[in-house]
Order: structure tokens, then sequence, then C-alpha cells
């Protein structure tokens, strides 16, 4: 199957893209450089767009502009006051000059922003990984808005043969009692499968919306395959649950749900 532009994730049975107004990204392996390619094709398709955080996030590059709500009585009015002729920028409550990262904003301002701002498309990423590839959440995680259209969980293909430790899967111990693999093991397919399935996995308190899970990196040798075999487990576990093979980096995508459960799919990509 030929892979498709990145804007594909939100593709419907017509084959029209339609960017939710709100969406949420979670879990592990590339949330943010996956939020800055959709911010991307948004713009490209025309539409004013917010990326923010409601947990941390590294500043964005120069030239895009930075919004800093701290200190801010109206949210929406300092965005509105920035917008310019800028088509998006992103918008954090404060610095963090010991991590250097960015203090992201409440769920309920995501909220408050998308109510006041009906010209802007909102991308959060709603969760924290510690960058590495795979994670599981913990009792206090993710940080959903009230309101998500979508909710997209990505998995680090590159986690795949890896051992299920602290080194290479964030809160480790927690993805071992989600998945009921043993300390150490590898992580396989199953494994992605079971985090993305089980209610205390990676859409853990997800308000209802569409569900989307993006298997990052598929551009390396055996991920394919990887992506294929783990959305076919999930699919028993999980259906509603839409999966797609792809690159963040690369800015393309490949649908696995439908086609998985025909076997109309083959792992090549092309």
């Amino acid at each position: 199957m030929r892979k498709r532009p990145l804007e594909s994730l939100f593709a419907g049975p017509d084959g029209r893209v339609r960017f939710p107004r709100v969406t949420a990204l979670v879990g592990a392996g590339g949330k943010t450089t996956l939020m800055y390619a959709l911010a991307d094709r948004m713009v490209a398709a025309g539409l004013r767009t917010i990326c923010t955080t409601t947990t941390k996030l590294f500043p964005p590059d120069a030239g895009v502009p930075l919004v800093l709500l701290e200190g801010e009585g109206d949210p929406a009015e300092a965005v509105r006051k920035a917008w310019g002729s800028a088509s998006r920028m992103v918008v954090a409550w404060r610095r963090l000059p010991d991590v250097g990262k960015l203090e992201g904003v409440p769920p309920e301002t995501v909220d408050a922003l998308a109510d006041a701002l009906p010209e802007a498309w909102l991308l959060v990423e709603a969760d924290g990984a510690a960058r590495k590839p795979l994670k599981a959440p913990a009792a206090h995680e993710p940080v959903f808005p009230r309101r998500p259209g979508c909710c997209v969980a990505v998995v680090g293909l590159d986690a795949v043969g890896r051992p299920l430790d602290d080194a290479h899967v964030h809160r480790s111990a927690l993805a071992c009692a989600v998945t009921g693999q043993e300390p150490g093991g590898p992580v396989t397919p199953g494994t992605l499968a079971r985090l993305v399935a089980h209610p205390e996995g990676l859409f853990r308190g997800c308000p209802p919306c569409r569900r989307l899970v993006f298997a990052n990196k598929a551009d390396r040798t055996g991920a394919p395959e990887a992506a294929f075999e783990a959305a076919a487990l999930s699919l028993a576990l999980a259906p509603s649950v839409e999966w797609f093979a792809g690159s963040a980096a690369q800015g393309w995508c490949v649908p696995l749900a439908g086609e998985v459960a025909a076997d109309a799919w083959h792992p090549a990509l092309t």
C-alpha cells in the first residue's frame, strides 16, 4: 500500500481530510515531532493553528511566535494580540529555565481557548515520556482537555525488541503491570497492542472522541511488520481504535485498520 500524506490520519470514508478543532497527543516516541508536523499540514490547509501542552514542552524553533500566559488575565485576548500575520504559534504558561522546557497550561485553559477562538485549531501534547520510545501512564496522566475531537496515541516502533525496562520504557513497572510482562523481557508487537487496549494504558481517562494510534518510525527495518502485527492484535482487543504506521519526521502514514481485518495489507511499504 502506498504511503499517504500525514494529514490522511484525519481523512474520512470519503477521503476528505477534516482536522479536528482540538487534537490531543499522548504516548511516547515522537509526540512533539508529530504535533509540529501536523501543524505544518494544518497551516498548509489555510488553518490558524495553536500548538500547546498540558504538561511540558521544548520551546519552538526561532521564528515561531511563543505566547506565555503567566500573568495574562484573558488567555484568548493574549493570543489574539500575538497573532498578527502569523499562521501558527505555540502557547504555554511560562519558561522553566532549570529544565529548558515550557510549562504547560491547565486543561481548562485549552477548553477556554477553543471556545473563545473559533478561528483556531489546537494541537495539545497531553502526556510526557522522558524522551523514551514507549510509556505507560501514571495515575495523574494523561492530562486531557475536556472536549478533544480526536486523541492520537503515539508509540515508537524503535522500542520493539528492546528490554521492557526503565532505560527504554517510561514508567516500565506500570507498563509491565498493564501488559502482564516480566521486567526486562523484550518489547513485542503484543506489548504495543496491550498498552493501547488496556483501560489503564495509553488512552487512560480519554474523553469520548475518535481514537487513533500512530506507530512512529515505520521507516526502520522490520518496523512495518511490527506495526502490522500490533494493529492486528489490537483490533481483537479494541476494535474501535484506528491504527496507522508512518514517520512523523518524513511526513507520511499508512492506514492499518480495515485492511488488517481483511488481511489485505502487505507490510512492505512502497
